[in-house]
């Protein structure tokens, strides 16, 4: 399954901006995709961030959902060592759509 990118900006969301509220992670999101939220529509903002639904499995995987409807399911963060360099990189999986929730349930997610 392709990914939307709805599906784009909410993972990129997720993973690059946790110690944020989801819409103020989305908001950096969507400016570092070359897109911004006018003021006018802050609220809308708002309103979709509450409408998201981040569950999660002791093991760390997240499964992101609108209306019951699987979004995503992201896979725990794992660090490595880049192989030329040694800087330490972070990596995780992503599924999308129906993928997410077959992966979701695999993990013992309910």
């Amino acid at each position: 399954m392709n990914p939307t990118a709805e599906q784009h900006i909410l993972a990129d969301a997720i993973l690059r901006h946790r110690p944020y509220p989801l819409a103020t992670a989305l908001r950096r999101a969507l400016f570092a995709w070359g897109e911004s939220v006018p003021d006018e529509e802050e609220e809308l903002l708002w309103d979709y961030a509450d409408s998201i639904l981040i569950d999660m499995v002791w093991q760390g995987y997240r499964y992101v959902s609108r209306d019951e409807v699987p979004l995503l399911c992201i896979g725990p963060l794992e660090v490595f060592a880049d192989e030329a360099t040694g800087t330490l990189l972070t990596r995780c999986a992503v599924w999308y759509g129906a993928d997410a929730w077959q992966e979701w349930t695999r993990q013992g997610g309910r």
